[in-house]
């Protein structure tokens, strides 16, 4: 699953507990760090710093006002947020409320063929220009399946959600009250329908090398109770991680709203 890592990131509280089973590990730590590699959160906060440092490298503009200089530095400040340095350790804390038994579950199913095979194709570097030239196809089955997914993985929703957050940013940036107003925590229906619509279309591309057999074992995990737990639990764990990114975000919608209300 490919996660939203800088946006609004939703916690779901769905935490399921898992029954208890033997536990085979007693050092927690393995099992987290095991977790960390296998769900491709380690490498997904590789390279949303370097993604992040990359644009910040690009960006040669020089701050001209006082308001420029404060965003300057607050790029700055979430280049730091977002460095593993930074996000490892939270997504351990979290990772470590979790009982061991849940963790050893979740790793017996990301251990198994069909899950390293799904999520290494969802942690590939997304190819744009063959996205862009996709055509879904007329297969009955698959067709099924990827609403589904998307459903299990809450991705549409989180996008929406975050597009919708986006929306009020760029508002107050401008000083369109009418526009925030209209944006309050809700897109407008047609724009709703084009982004899940897109979405369903990048998961059925991300996924084009998937048996329809491979699809439906993947599907059927993630709707499951303790599947429902895994996403969950990257999602929260991915959260955690983001909690100071989440917090210098705050400062730039304070800082819009402060450059907007001089205007």
């Amino acid at each position: 699953m490919r996660g939203h890592v800088v946006g609004w990131i939703v916690t779901l509280g769905v935490l399921a507990s898992c029954a208890s089973v033997p536990s085979q590990s007693a050092d927690r730590d393995a099992l987290i760090d095991e977790f960390l590699k296998r769900s491709y959160l380690h490498q997904e906060a590789i390279q949303a710093s370097q993604q992040y440092g990359e644009r910040l490298k690009s960006n040669t503009a020089s701050p001209t006002s006082e308001a420029g200089e404060k965003s300057r530095a607050l790029s700055q400040e979430m280049e730091e947020a977002l460095r593993p340095e930074s996000t490892m350790p939270l997504m351990r804390d979290y990772l470590r409320t979790q009982r061991a038994e849940t963790l050893e579950r979740l790793l017996k199913w990301l251990r198994t063929p069909l899950a390293e095979r799904m999520l290494a194709l969802a942690a590939l570097p997304f190819d744009y220009s063959g996205f862009n030239s996709y055509q879904v196809p007329k297969n009955q089955l698959r067709n099924e399946l990827i609403p589904r997914l998307d459903k299990a993985t809450h991705e549409s929703e989180l996008l929406i959600q975050e597009a919708a957050e986006r929306t009020k940013l760029f508002a107050a940036a401008l000083g369109d009250k009418s526009l925030a107003a209209q944006s309050n925590g809700k897109m407008p229906t047609m724009i709703e329908q084009f982004l899940r619509n897109q979405q369903l279309r990048k998961e059925s591309f991300i996924f084009r090398s998937a048996s329809d057999q491979e699809l439906q074992g993947y599907v059927e995990y993630l709707e499951s109770p303790l599947g429902q737990v895994y996403v969950v639990t990257r999602r929260n764990a991915l959260a955690a991680g983001n909690s100071k990114a989440q917090t210098v975000m705050a400062k730039f919608q304070d800082l819009v709203s402060e450059t907007s209300a001089k205007k």
